[in-house]
C-alpha cells in the first residue's frame, strides 16, 4: 500500500511539475530567444511529450525506490514487534 501511494503521488506531482514547466517555457519563450540569440527555442510536440515522459518515469521510479526502503524494513520484523514500535521502522 505504501508503494502504491507513493507511485500516484509522484506520478501526479511529476505531471504538475512538467505541465508548469511547459507554461513557463511557452511563455517566456520570445525572452529566452532573444537572450540566446536563437530565433525560437519551443521544442516540437514530440521531444516535448517523449522528454515528459521520461522525467515522469524516472521521477516515479524513484519515489517507488524510496518507498520500498520502509517497506522492506518493516517486513524483516514481527509484525507484533512493528505495531509496539511505532516510529522505528
Amino acid at each position: 500500500m505504501l508503494t502504491k501511494e507513493s507511485l500516484v503521488v509522484s506520478l501526479c506531482a511529476s505531471l504538475v511539475g512538467a505541465g508548469i514547466a511547459v507554461i513557463i517555457v511557452v511563455s517566456f519563450r520570445q525572452l529566452l530567444a532573444s537572450a540566446l540569440g536563437i530565433p525560437d527555442v519551443l521544442p516540437s510536440v514530440p521531444v516535448i511529450l517523449a522528454l515528459v515522459a521520461c522525467l515522469c518515469g524516472v521521477g516515479t521510479l524513484t519515489a517507488v525506490v524510496c518507498a520500498c526502503l520502509p517497506a522492506l524494513n518493516m517486513l524483516r520484523k514481527e509484525p507484533f514487534e512493528a505495531i509496539k514500535g511505532g516510529r522505528d521502522v
